[in-house]
């Protein structure tokens, strides 16, 4: 009998614990949470002027909602094919139409596949 209300005293106050530490640090119990690691590589938008075998580049870097590299906000479900990787797939100082994965969708588009491919590619 003793076990029992410890083992309920025990229970309470770790959901209590647990409802404490959700309203102070947030999102943890959200249908939307990606993670400690994606939380500051969604919703991006931010300008950057490069330039790479004599060509200079001034673009928006854009990342959606679900941390994909494109303007366009798709449902994950649309999406066929998701290219992960590190620095070198997300190529950061390079226009998104110029990356690997903005040349496989215009390949893709050249051969009328109906497929889009999403850079989930993020830097180290």
């Amino acid at each position: 009998m003793l076990y029992r209300k410890l083992i309920l005293f025990n229970s309470i106050v770790f959901f209590v614990l647990c409802l404490f530490i959700e309203l102070f640090f947030g999102d943890w119990f959200s249908e939307n949470n990606f993670g400690y690691q994606m939380r500051h590589k969604r919703l991006l938008n931010y300008k950057i002027e490069a330039s790479f075998n004599n060509e200079k580049y001034n673009f928006i870097y854009v990342r959606n909602f679900f941390g994909f590299r494109m303007d366009e906000n798709i449902e994950p479900r649309d999406i066929k094919i998701v290219f992960e990787g590190g620095s070198t797939g997300d190529e950061t100082p390079l226009p998104e139409k110029l990356t690997i994965v903005g040349n496989l969708n215009r390949l893709l588009e050249n051969i009328d596949a109906k497929l889009l491919v999403a850079n989930a590619s993020v830097n180290g």
